[in-house]
């Protein structure tokens, strides 16, 4: 089936350099590594990563990396993008976003910090 997740994902560590930045070259070597030992595909910005402690704008630029460095390697290997944000029209913008980037899905959670039913989640459809 066409567009199917399977395989190996892999969620993966966010390098920084000594002033607190995003380590932009160490990030693409470790993509280059995992895409070069065979993984299915990658899955940036995920729940029990450095997502938390990344701006709305490093997040964004981790989608960027991951989606050059598997389109420049020759696989295309499949990005499953973290869209964590903390309201849902900033989310749908940003899957969008990634979408347009080459992201072929994304993952979302249930509002953390917030008690919620199954009930009360809603998924809403991204175009």
């Amino acid at each position: 089936m066409a567009g199917q997740i399977q395989g190996i994902y892999t969620p993966h560590m966010i390098p920084f350099n000594d002033a607190g930045s995003i380590d932009e070259g160490e990030l693409r070597s470790i993509l280059e590594f995992l895409i070069d030992k065979g993984i299915h595909g990658l899955y940036p910005n995920g729940s029990t990563g450095a997502f938390t402690r990344l701006t709305y704008e490093e997040r964004r630029r981790v989608i960027e990396i991951n989606c050059e460095v598997s389109q420049r390697s020759g696989r295309d290997v499949p990005i499953l993008a973290g869209a964590y944000e903390s309201h849902i029209d900033l989310t749908v913008d940003t899957l969008n976003y990634y979408a347009d980037l080459g992201a072929r899905s994304g993952a979302l959670i249930a509002p953390y910090y917030f008690s919620m039913s199954q009930g009360s989640i809603n998924l809403l459809p991204v175009n």
